[in-house]
């Protein structure tokens, strides 16, 4: 076994229970938009932020560079109300629930309370894949290190040569994504990996709701092309629909291996570079890294750097032991 997909495996198999209780995990994220039709002001949602501790007992579990709320965490149900990307973007990162049902009943009270809040500046959530004023926003992303990050990660796709990749590296400021994490144990895992994959296209036509109003793209799941024409999609093992079924343990890990890394921290710093494959990684002498304020580096690659590692398929296997 190669040292790449050893640490693969330290990484993602760790967490998985022979016999876990089942549980799912959702996560909602959504714009919000001016009913004015107008941009997003940010500091109208940065004020949401600052009022919902008060009236839910959430407490302030992040603040970004200016001490500005940023990630809300209730200790009782596990629950989180966070920034997106951006300060336009709302997520909410449900606690383990046993029945959907529980989370439905607190999603509703959350929402109840932060529709009133907003509709007095005449602002509002909206269900939309992407933010219907995309072009009106400026975009702001959370000061916040790792989305610093992966938005100046995203941007270096308009450096690469020889590739189809799409003009829009901002796009993580402003489309939305849901997703849903199952319990999975170490005999199961890839036979859900494997169905879900099967049945994305039937997820595709049921569930889209991303059409996007700046190119001429036919589809109305332009989040795919977002991701997949994007610095993401560099690898194709790094995003969309897995290429194959897979047999067995070390076929999957062998499509694994040939996902990307392209960050890493030194010192408390965080850095990115163009994406090199984990198979790879190891045996490359230096990389040419960039740190967020834009400084170029020498990075010498180390094997803690398997832990930012991260594949973005629409079937994912946790470092939580789900799906």
């Amino acid at each position: 076994m190669s040292r790449s997909i050893d640490l693969l495996k330290k990484r993602y198999l760790e967490n998985i229970k022979e016999k876990p209780d089942l549980f799912v995990g959702i996560e909602l994220e959504y714009p919000v938009i001016n009913l004015e039709v107008k941009a997003t002001d940010s500091e109208v949602v940065k004020d949401l932020f600052r009022y919902l501790p008060s009236v839910l007992g959430f407490t302030i579990e992040k603040v970004d560079d200016f001490g500005n709320p940023i990630q809300l965490f209730d200790p009782v149900s596990q629950d989180t109300i966070l920034f997106e990307v951006s300060y336009t973007t709302i997520e909410f990162a449900f606690g383990r629930a046993e029945f959907i049902q529980e989370v439905e009943v607190r999603f509703r009270d959350y929402m109840d309370l932060i529709q009133k809040k907003l509709s007095k500046a005449n602002y509002a959530i909206i269900g939309s894949g992407i933010h219907p004023y995309w072009d009106k926003n400026d975009n702001q992303l959370v000061a916040y290190a790792r989305y610093q990050m992966l938005m100046n990660y995203l941007k270096l796709s308009r450096t690469v040569l020889g590739t189809d990749l799409h003009d829009y590296p901002e796009y993580g400021a402003f489309i939305c994504g849901s997703q849903v994490q199952l319990d999975v144990s170490k005999s199961n895992y890839l036979r859900v990996i494997n169905a879900f994959n099967q049945i994305e296209a039937a997820k595709a036509f049921l569930f889209a709701n991303s059409e996007f109003s700046g190119e001429d793209w036919d589809t109305k799941i332009s989040r795919d092309i977002f991701w997949e024409e994007s610095m993401h999609g560099i690898y194709a093992e790094n995003v969309g629909v897995n290429a194959r079924l897979f047999k067995d343990e070390n076929d999957f890990f062998d499509y694994l291996d040939h996902s990307a890394i392209f960050t890493a921290e030194r010192d408390g710093e965080t850095y990115y570079f163009y994406p090199i494959r984990a198979k790879d990684y190891l045996g490359t002498p230096k990389i040419h890294a960039f740190a967020l304020d834009g400084r170029e580096i020498l990075l010498y690659p180390q094997e803690k750097d398997f832990q930012t590692h991260r594949s973005y398929q629409y079937q994912d296997l946790t470092t939580r032991g789900t799906i």
